[in-house]
């Protein structure tokens, strides 16, 4: 049975028009318009019936949390959860799937106050490839004053350009005031490499297409604690 507009007919119209006294219902199945389907009350009550029907969707989704969920929320209902959340409009302007996977990141590891390791971290998950890894150096004796010093694989920075990532990390508002964001390549220990390379020539050759691929052999960035 379809519409007015040629779709099915929304659930919830027809549980409206079940609740029709029967005789009703026998009179609306019986009749046949001209080259039309039966039902043709029915049909007209998916007008409103619609409109209420996804009303109740959207009830139903509020209830069961899939709003709130960044992995269920519907595209639409996207920059309206990361609004809710106090993203950053920088944020906010990212795609749809972008935006989603830093909802997710939210989700998944909190959110860290605003100018730690980790709020940095979080944002560049959001440009590097496959899984992210990044790691914020501890300042020490040999780094620049106000100068924070993240790690990242060579095969996970996007067309390999360090600044372009430091770039967009520094739009999301995550970097302290007065602070500079220098983003460096990790270097694989030898030991680490040879392990992750292989034991024979077509396992290195497979393991190492790229010289990004062969940089970031071993190389393994743990996410450091809020």
């Amino acid at each position: 049975m379809t519409g007015p507009d040629g779709t099915p007919v929304h659930w919830w119209t027809r549980k409206w028009w079940d609740t029709l006294p029967d005789a009703y219902k026998a009179a609306d199945t019986a009749q046949q318009a001209a080259g039309r389907s039966n039902n043709p009350l029915l049909r007209f009550m998916d007008g409103p019936g619609r409109a209420a029907g996804l009303m109740r969707d959207i009830s139903d989704q509020a209830w069961a949390g899939d709003l709130t969920n960044p992995a269920t929320a519907p595209d639409a209902a996207i920059p309206w959860l990361a609004q809710m959340l106090g993203a950053p409009t920088t944020q906010r302007a990212l795609p749809t799937p972008d935006l989603r996977a830093y909802l997710q990141n939210l989700a998944d590891d909190g959110r860290p106050a605003a100018g730690t390791r980790q709020s940095i971290i979080t944002a560049a998950k959001q440009y590097l490839l496959d899984d992210g890894q990044a790691i914020i150096l501890p300042a020490s004796s040999t780094t620049p004053a106000h100068t924070i010093i993240m790690l990242v694989r060579a095969d996970q920075v996007p067309g390999g350009s360090l600044s372009a990532l430091v770039a967009k990390i520094r739009a999301a508002g995550v970097i302290p005031a007065g602070h500079n964001l220098v983003a460096r390549m990790a270097v694989s220990e030898w030991d680490a490499w040879e392990a992750a390379a292989g034991t024979t020539w077509d396992e290195v050759q497979a393991n190492t297409k790229t010289w990004a691929q062969a940089d970031s052999l071993g190389i393994v960035l743990e996410p450091e604690a809020p």
